[in-house]
């Protein structure tokens, strides 16, 4: 859109608007010269963000202060007339006018749209700059500005998620860096509200109008300088400190333009009780009247949550506003499918009254191969998958299924959904069946890294889905038969995947590699680990062991670090895992006690594996000589049987192991008595 085709009469105007406002002329300049730049982004541009300098921001804070010392500034790019379109049909068919507006009232007002909130908690490399104790406040203010339109925000303590990465922090709109941040990291469909609080200097932030999503959903959400949340510290003599702008950024994401939008031409906002504004007011002047041309009557609505006075001025949606963000809702975000990964305890949801309990924020804490508060290589709590993970699912055959030879299509399955029994793939591109789950726990928080890769050999290195896996989990890296603990990894290396390629209704199965291009650490809530017949599986794509170390920040592939320093390479941690578990494998896939395979600690841990952690610990407390002992004592009892369900699979050797039990007991009874016999000619 143009606003003003003669260049001069754009710079008159500018300079007029700078006068009188002392603002940057935003209302008018940046939108001509940043017109939909937000939405076209460099493909070709890469950065390393790991190598990303740790910029001075003390520097640039005084920059930033001193930028928008006179005036609110917003980076968030017009619209592209889809929403007003939209908005329009909406007004007609619901019969809505400023005066009158009966859909309002009989449903928004009584009965809110809860959207789920993922908040992008983004520091600098070290951890450094960014405030946790911000989001609670910010929801709350959020919630409270919001109140009476039909709309509220809920956050979850495992929506919270942090990233330390100092390119992400400072990313400017429309960059690279921007790009791989959502791209990574962004959650959810179009009904998800993403925020991701930065320290980027800018602009106060920006936002994502609802039309863009359908095709550009890794994009859409809000970007806001973490410095404006209520209790922060953003741009001194200024207040842009109590909340407002993100209240402000998330109208922009409801729908919303500013109040100011097209000066005194034109249709304005398209919201037609707020009056025509000829530019941004700044400072809180009550009763100006900047348009007084025909059919322009009323004075500037500056305290409206759409313009750019301080925070203490802002205080209110109208009612077509309001009417604009439902239409637009149910054009562009409503949906009729649940966004949120299944779970079986209610969100945690923090809402303005001063009744409700607050949210305990994760902390950002380093990586220290515990998760959820395990100190034993986990406690059983190191073995896990966050709930975001997805595996490959072979769906059952139906009973109408004309050809039984058939293959069945296989389905990515979040792991949440799986249950004992069903069929995943694994490393070898078989399907085996889930016999147990490791953890499984539905509320634990716990620390995860987050690990981004592209395809090697990808010309076009697109992205795959991030793993999120605890830090003590193995993943397998090229080349290598052993797993690695996921702690070890660094950026660079390259990790075995699986992909699956269809073909009409069956799948084929390609191994390939990929690169690890960032990692980062995120809180979560929850814990999966199912454990399969062979002791692997495939996770979003990556070949993972079902098993973690059984050494405290064990990085090396080998099991046992003796003392003195050296490494017995005889068996891997993998490799000695899965021969532990040999027992209760057998027991759960014989079918011996089914109820041993289901039951849980408090924690959500299987009771064997907890026993596999307890002799971990006591394994790992005793001396060089008594850990080759232990060794050779499990291998001897384990062993045999590791080697008889490697030959004849789980349930066969059961039953061999059953009818050979069967006979020593038979030989033993009747030996013994046919003994008796021979030694005293009668039976007693």
């Amino acid at each position: 859109m143009i606003l003003f085709k003669p260049w001069s009469l754009l710079t008159v105007l500018c300079a007029w608007v700078a006068y009188l406002s002392r603002d940057q002329c935003c209302a008018v300049a940046h939108y001509h010269t940043h017109e939909h730049e937000h939405t076209h982004h460099d493909d070709e541009h890469t950065h390393n963000h790991d190598e990303h300098e740790h910029y001075d921001e003390a520097e640039a804070l005084a920059s930033f202060h001193q930028r928008h010392l006179q005036g609110r500034s917003c980076g968030t790019p017009e619209g592209d007339g889809a929403e007003t379109e939209a908005f329009r049909e909406w007004l007609s068919t619901h019969k809505c006018t400023p005066d009158d507006c009966p859909i309002l009232e009989q449903t928004a007002f009584e009965s809110d749209i809860d959207i789920r909130v993922v908040w992008h908690h983004i520091t600098q490399d070290d951890g450094s700059g960014n405030d946790l104790s911000y989001i609670d406040a910010a929801i709350s203010h959020l919630n409270g500005a919001f109140g009476g339109t039909g709309f509220s925000f809920s956050l979850r303590s495992s929506d919270i998620i942090t990233s330390a990465n100092s390119a992400w922090y400072t990313a400017a709109s429309s960059t690279s860096e921007e790009r791989a941040m959502k791209q990574g990291v962004r959650e959810g469909d179009c009904s998800v509200l993403n925020i991701y609080a930065t320290g980027q200097t800018e602009s106060l932030g920006w936002a994502t109008l609802p039309s863009f999503c359908g095709s550009r959903e890794w994009d859409d959400g809000v970007l806001v300088y973490y410095q404006t949340s209520p209790g922060g510290d953003c741009c001194s003599g200024r207040n842009y400190h109590d909340g407002d702008t993100l209240v402000h950024l998330v109208g922009h994401w409801m729908g919303l333009e500013h109040t100011f939008h097209q000066g005194c031409s034109g249709e304005g906002d398209f919201v037609a009780d707020t009056p025509a504004e000829a530019y941004a007011d700044t400072e809180c002047d009550r009763g100006r009247d900047t348009c007084t041309g025909a059919g322009q009557d009323g004075e500037d609505d500056v305290t409206n949550f759409m313009n750019f006075g301080e925070d203490w001025c802002l205080d209110h949606f109208t009612t077509l506003q309001i009417a604009r963000m439902n239409a637009l809702w149910d054009t562009y975000r409503r949906t009729d499918s649940p966004t949120d990964p299944p779970v079986t305890t209610a969100p945690v949801t923090i809402s303005p009254r001063p009744t409700d309990a607050p949210v305990d924020t994760p902390t950002d804490a380093p990586v220290d191969g515990s998760s959820g508060g395990g100190d034993d290589g986990g406690g059983g709590d190191g073995i896990c998958f966050s709930h975001q993970a997805t595996v490959q699912k072979l769906l059952p055959k139906q009973d109408d299924d004309e050809n039984d030879d058939e293959p069945q299509p296989p389905s990515v399955t979040p792991i949440t959904d799986i249950e004992l029994g069903d069929k995943i793939l694994t490393a070898s591109g078989v399907y085996r069946p889930v016999y147990a789950f490791a953890h499984r726990d539905t509320t634990t928080p716990a620390t995860f890294l987050r690990i981004h890769t592209t395809i090697s050999d990808s010309q076009a290195q697109e992205a795959n889905t991030p793993l999120e896996v605890t830090p003590l989990h193995l993943i397998y890296l090229d080349n290598q038969d052993a797993p690695v603990t996921a702690e070890s990894i660094q950026v660079g290396d390259t990790i075995q995947m699986m992909t699956m390629t269809k073909t009409d209704d069956s799948g084929i199965h390609k191994s390939s590699l990929a690169v690890v291009r960032h990692i980062e650490t995120i809180e979560r809530q929850g814990l999966y680990a199912p454990m399969t017949s062979d002791g692997t599986l495939v996770v979003d794509g990556v070949v993972s062991s079902c098993y973690v170390s059984l050494q405290p920040h064990g990085g090396n592939a080998q099991l046992v670090e003796m003392k003195w320093g050296t490494t017995w390479s005889f068996l891997s941690h993998h490799a000695m895992a899965h021969t532990v578990t040999t027992v209760p494998r057998l027991v759960c896939m014989g079918g011996l006690y089914p109820n041993w395979c289901r039951t849980y600690t408090d924690r959500g841990v299987a009771q064997f594996v907890q026993v596999a952690f307890d002799f971990a610990e006591f394994f790992h407390a005793q001396s060089t000589v008594g850990q080759y002992l232990l060794m050779v004592v499990v291998s001897l009892v384990c062993g045999p049987l590791y080697v008889l369900e490697w030959l004849l699979g789980a349930q066969m050797a059961v039953v061999v192991l059953g009818v050979s039990g069967l006979a020593l007991v038979a030989r033993w009874v009747f030996g013994k008595k046919y003994c008796m016999w021979n030694n005293n000619g009668t039976s007693k």
